[in-house]
């Protein structure tokens, strides 16, 4: 009889152990939930920013997991007004030989904004902002696109991202990689080229990445190379508020 007791007392708390493992389970399930609930609208909360002569585009929540290029390169597909179509169409074909059609990156949680900014009637700079939804190092980082630019390069802001700083970059006001079809007839895209879209994206992203951490960043870094490491060059000297710290590299011919 008392061992029916015994075996009796232990099937009760086994059975009281198991309930008490999944009601914890369960409220951490639903913390979890509530956790990127609030930071899927703290991010989706940026679309609404008032800044100068800029356009938020999206501001998306995106959860830790894996995403490919394809997807994540859509925003590059859109060309500015008057934009020759056929850089718009190469712009993707020389972007997916450059990163890899098909290539998939595992990325942490961030939130994800694009940005058009349109300083002038005739510009069209698209920018794109990473920031990291936990564990933000307090960095900004800008990174300058080599060669003729006019695209968005996910492999750099893939990289920063990764290591936990808030990252951007810009297409530099026009569609293209390798043409300059763009810029003819278009003085003001050829600023944009040289300079204001990187200054433009360092005030913009610099508002968005106080919005959504509540508070400045600590370092400012600015990295490029090739034509990319003339821009990061020209704009230590022409804008040294853009960054605390440059990185740069011109390669010179042999």
């Amino acid at each position: 009889m008392r061992c029916l007791l015994s075996k009796c007392r232990l099937a009760s708390i086994f059975f009281i152990s198991m309930s008490v493992t999944i009601v914890a389970c369960g409220a951490n399930d639903e913390k979890i939930d509530r956790v990127s609930s609030g930071l899927n609208k703290q991010c989706t909360a940026l679309a609404a920013l008032n800044l100068p002569h800029t356009v938020i585009t999206n501001a998306e929540y995106m959860s830790a997991g894996d995403y490919p290029f394809a997807e994540l390169n859509k925003f590059n597909t859109v060309g500015p007004k008057g934009q020759h179509a056929l850089e718009v169409r190469e712009v993707v074909r020389i972007a997916n030989y450059i990163e890899g059609d098909g290539v998939t990156y595992t990325l942490p949680a961030f939130c994800r904004v694009q940005a058009v900014s349109v300083p002038t009637a005739d510009s069209h700079i698209k920018m794109e902002l990473w920031m990291p939804a936990k564990g933000w190092t307090g960095r900004y980082h800008q990174v300058a696109i080599g060669g003729g630019a006019g695209a968005i390069s996910y492999d750099r802001l893939v990289h920063r991202l990764n290591v936990g700083d808030s990252v951007a970059t810009t297409d530099t006001g026009h569609v293209s990689l390798g043409g300059y079809l763009w810029a003819a007839g278009r003085p003001e895209r050829k600023i944009d080229f040289g300079y204001r879209a990187h200054k433009e994206t360092s005030d913009i992203a610099k508002a968005i990445v106080e919005q959504y951490y509540g508070r400045k960043h600590d370092y400012a870094y600015f990295s490029g190379c090739s034509r990319g490491g003339m821009r990061v060059w020209f704009r230590r000297n022409a804008i040294p508020k853009i960054g605390r710290a440059f990185l740069w590299a011109r390669l010179r011919p042999t």
